[in-house]
């Protein structure tokens, strides 16, 4: 590796690491005179660090308001440190969010009552998952009937449309993401979980829908892989005979493959 290589190698990890202490070596490569290394590094590093900030408060607005400004702050910078490797999109750190606020909860007495809002963080999440997504093919019916008269019907799969995502919760995450959409936010009347949804985009428009249990767990069996043949070996063959017209119809499932 060439020295300006490896000097760029150890920047990086500056960066992602911030509580690393710098290496004599490196600084002096760095910084031969003027400003110190660790002042020169960590203008870079509030750089990076703000940059992941401000994709957290892009995700998870609802989170930001329910917390407030400079709760989320606190809990966005704390996230935004554990990303230790370079992402791979701008907005992956945003999957470290959820969980990061679940254990935050558990081991925070300010936070408590709040136990719902990871799932609302996922939500939240799951929502901008579908709004990049790519455009859903459309289910191939000519090619599906050719298919099944080719191979035998329990060896097809189904695919289920691009960026959708499937959700359970205790709490109504959906109705308190949704009164917060407006200025007065109003409050939620509890109901009784658990709550399945699914969140995929129609055309322009990212929806969240209600599903029934035996309807979530169809989908998430097909997300998961199984053919018609081991959903039939899991005694629920006829639920998905009845179920998966509909499923297609609705949009919910894009296409096939033969394993």
């Amino acid at each position: 590796m060439s020295a300006i290589a490896e000097l760029q190698r150890r920047f990086a990890q500056a960066l992602l690491h911030p509580e690393a202490p710098l290496s004599a070596e490196f600084t002096a490569a760095l910084c031969p005179g003027g400003m110190s290394a660790g002042r020169r590094i960590s203008v870079y590093q509030a750089n990076v660090l703000g940059g992941r900030i401000r994709v957290l408060e892009k995700l998870f607005p609802v989170c930001q308001r329910i917390l407030g400004a400079v709760c989320f702050g606190a809990m966005a910078r704390g996230c935004a440190l554990l990303q230790k490797e370079p992402p791979r999109d701008p907005d992956a750190v945003g999957e470290l969010f959820p969980g990061w606020l679940q254990r935050e909860i558990v081991d925070t007495d300010t936070l408590a009552g709040l136990d719902y809002l990871p799932d609302l963080a996922r939500l939240e999440l799951a929502r901008a998952h579908a709004w990049t997504a790519v455009d859903p093919q459309g289910f191939e019916f000519d090619a599906f009937g050719r298919s099944l008269q080719e191979h035998p019907a329990e060896r097809h799969a189904f695919n289920l449309a691009p960026g959708t995502t499937l959700l359970h919760s205790d709490w109504p995450v959906d109705r308190i993401w949704q009164v917060n959409q407006s200025e007065d936010a109003a409050s939620v009347d509890g109901e009784a979980g658990p709550f399945y949804w699914v969140v995929r985009r129609l055309g322009d428009h990212v929806v969240q829908e209600r599903l029934a249990e035996p309807v979530f767990h169809l989908l998430r069996s097909l997300q998961t892989g199984n053919t018609l043949g081991e959903l039939d070996a899991q005694g629920v063959g006829a639920e998905a005979g009845e179920l998966l017209p509909r499923l297609v119809q609705q949009g919910f499932i894009d296409g096939f493959r033969v394993c």
